[in-house]
């Protein structure tokens, strides 16, 4: 669900990727695709067990987010927010 072109350079969503909520030691690794983001924990770490949920913060979501009906935003003061995509279900341009 991970777009992989940059929007965030700096701070702590400096990543090449993505950042891990709440783990920011954790990084991404080799073989990241749309579906997919391996991650390394750092040794010391325990891994999530299988099936586990983890909040990322992805850079770019450009290339997935079509896919879906509605993004759910997550503003500064942690509320939530649920809107409508409107780059889904257009006829196309030509």
């Amino acid at each position: 669900m991970l777009g992989t072109h940059s929007s965030l350079t700096s701070g702590p969503l400096a990543h090449r990727y993505a950042a891990v909520a709440e783990r920011p030691r954790w990084t991404a690794s080799r073989g990241v695709s749309e579906e997919h983001l391996p991650l390394e924990i750092p040794p010391g770490e325990d891994a999530p067990p299988r099936g586990t949920a983890v909040l990322l913060l992805p850079r770019h979501i450009c290339p997935s987010v079509n896919l879906h009906e509605e993004a759910v935003l997550v503003h500064e003061d942690d509320t939530l927010e649920v809107v409508p995509v409107a780059a889904r279900a257009h006829a196309p341009w030509f």
